[in-house]
């Protein structure tokens, strides 16, 4: 079931679903500090 490329870095999928789950904390804080005045998808674009 190992596909070229389908494995993270070593570290294995918890730390990497670990680094994404801080990523999305991190933009969450950012988003919270922009205030309603920013668009909800402004950091999507």
């Amino acid at each position: 079931w190992r596909r070229s490329g389908a494995h993270p870095p070593h570290g294995g999928w918890r730390a990497a679903r670990r680094r994404c789950v801080r990523w999305a904390d991190a933009a969450d804080a950012v988003r919270a500090q922009k205030g309603a005045g920013a668009a909800p998808d402004a950091d999507r674009r």
